[in-house]
């Protein structure tokens, strides 16, 4: 890959493996949900340090008085099966850290009705400063598009005679989702689904190229979904440790209001 294979083209040249498939079609299967890809970056302790404006309109954060509030006091999550505690996405983002993601969770908002959000959560490290950040991603639920899609494969071909079989093919494709984090194009984290998904150990593909894994043509189209701030998902191919292609939906979101050069990538796979 040259350096101006990529809107941002200061990275240096790696060794990049062979696609085969560099001239699939790839479609977006999604269009841009309003105020998608809310961005809310904490501390360690859950204190909110910045917020996009996606955040802003939709959490009521302003930058003026973020520095007050957790982020439990602008969103919680709603207990599932009348169960009488549900735990907290600070709670959450605790458990590991590596990235996380939560495909349907729903978030209560102070006052005002819940909302189904797909969230994820990536802890950042600032060596300047010597403390570590986390940023909460709130984007649109992709899970059920891309069950639909599945259900308008060649399984389900005759889903208007048999909706039973159709539900069966939903279940039994289980739809599995990675996290990526980049600095500009390079890789610098993935969760453990990811790693999973596309048979890497922990770490593997850490200092990569994005281009380690995509083609040239899905990789421009990532980036370029990042410099225009485009959060539609998009269907393309990643290539896995051996050496197989899958078909996986990915989109992107930049983490612009605290770390310009950080993108979190979200895989979905598989796809039809």
């Amino acid at each position: 890959m040259t350096s101006s294979s990529h809107p941002f083209s200061d990275h240096r040249h790696h060794p990049q493996r062979v696609f085969a498939a560099d001239n699939h079609v790839v479609r977006r299967l999604s269009p841009t949900v309003p105020h998608d890809g809310a961005v809310i970056i904490t501390d360690e302790n859950g204190n909110i340090q910045s917020c996009n404006a996606e955040a802003q309109h939709i959490f009521h954060c302003l930058p003026s008085y973020s520095h007050d509030k957790k982020l439990n006091d602008v969103c919680t999550i709603v207990p599932r099966n009348r169960a009488r505690y549900a735990p907290t996405l600070w709670e959450l983002a605790h458990s590991t850290r590596r990235p996380l993601a939560f495909p349907e969770i729903e978030i209560a908002l102070p006052g005002e009705a819940t909302h189904r959000m797909d969230v994820c959560t990536v802890w950042l490290h600032e060596p300047r400063e010597g403390h570590l950040r986390i940023a909460f991603v709130f984007s649109s639920l992709v899970q059920k598009s891309l069950e639909n899609k599945q259900c308008e494969s060649k399984q389900c071909e005759n889903k208007r005679d048999d909706k039973t079989a159709c539900s069966a093919s939903e279940q039994e494709h289980e739809i599995k989702e990675g996290i990526i984090v980049l600095r500009k194009h390079t890789i610098i984290e993935t969760s453990s689904t990811l790693d999973a998904m596309l048979g890497y150990k922990e770490k593997e593909i850490i200092g990569r190229d994005i281009s380690y894994l995509m083609s040239d043509t899905d990789a421009t189209r990532l980036m370029y979904a990042v410099k225009t701030n485009d959060t539609s998902l998009f269907q393309g191919l990643v290539m896995c440790h051996n050496h197989l292609l899958i078909p996986v939906g990915f989109r992107s979101f930049q983490l612009t209001n605290a770390y310009s050069d950080v993108v979190v990538t979200r895989l979905y796979a598989p796809l039809p």
